[in-house]
């Protein structure tokens, strides 16, 4: 199965409680598969309707209907394995795989489309020139997010990337002489922005700017301490949050660029 034509009819067969399970499945298979040991998902006899994975972080999704593991099983997304304990367990296939890829592609092609125009403005002569480091940044943060990994190490990589660049962005704005540029960049951006002749609504849009880049500042420094958040019992990161981090990062360093002295 590779045509986008068969992977079209898997999604036409299949419902959305069907999809939104298999999606779930895949983004833990897919977070995990480097862990040792078997990582498999387990329906257990005496616990109808929950769905356990037994990786080496363990976690169990609710309300889960037999019927959309059997249609996913009989589609050959997902792998029927031997029973466990008396009860049912299954492995995503590389069948499966490749239509989560696929699914990726087709919900994102819009996403596919601001990424590229993303990465074109802060790739382009102007932004890379002003700020390699920053743009070096980014592109390393782009490729690894498409590669769909979200394990620990990816995660906590994307976030150094991410917060390196928003560093070298507010470093080059600001000049290589500025005092905690690298240790506080939002304060060192709000001090700066008030040395700025601004007035009425610019001075508005600026102060939002510097609230922007404190957020996503913040959201950065989660994925990179991705290890020290999970052992706080806070959620784990998804594709989705790597991706929201990716894209609002290189709009925020983009703007703040925008603030740079003209000559």
């Amino acid at each position: 199965m590779t045509s986008d034509q068969t992977f079209e009819d898997l999604d036409a067969r299949l419902s959305s409680d069907a999809i939104n399970l298999f999606t779930r499945m895949v983004e833990t298979h897919l977070a995990h598969r480097a862990d040792a040991g078997d990582n498999l998902f387990l329906m257990p006899t005496d616990f109808a309707g929950e769905l356990w994975f037994t990786g080496q972080k363990s976690a169990y999704t609710p309300n889960v209907r037999s019927a959309a593991l059997n249609d996913l099983s009989s589609l050959g997304l997902l792998q029927r394995g031997s029973p466990r304990g008396g009860g049912e367990s299954f492995t995503v296939s590389g069948t499966g795989e490749n239509f989560f890829q696929w699914l990726k592609r087709r919900n994102g092609t819009a996403i596919d489309q601001v990424a590229e125009v993303a990465q074109r403005n802060l790739s382009g002569a102007g932004f890379a020139e002003r700020n390699p480091g920053a743009s070096k940044a980014l592109d390393d943060a782009f490729e690894l997010l498409w590669e769909s990994s979200t394990d620990d190490q990816a995660v906590q990589t994307i976030g150094g990337h991410l917060r390196t660049a928003i560093q070298h962005t507010v470093s080059t704005v600001i000049g290589p002489d500025a005092d905690g540029k690298r240790e506080n960049p939002i304060g060192v951006l709000k001090d700066y922005g008030e040395t700025l002749e601004l007035t009425g609504r610019e001075v508005k849009v600026l102060v939002r700017l510097v609230e922007l880049a404190g957020a996503v500042l913040s959201l950065d420094q989660r994925l990179h301490h991705i290890l020290d958040e999970v052992d706080k019992d806070r959620p784990p990161a998804s594709w989705d949050e790597m991706r929201r981090a990716t894209f609002i990062t290189a709009v925020t360093c983009n703007e703040i660029d925008l603030l740079r002295p003209r000559r």
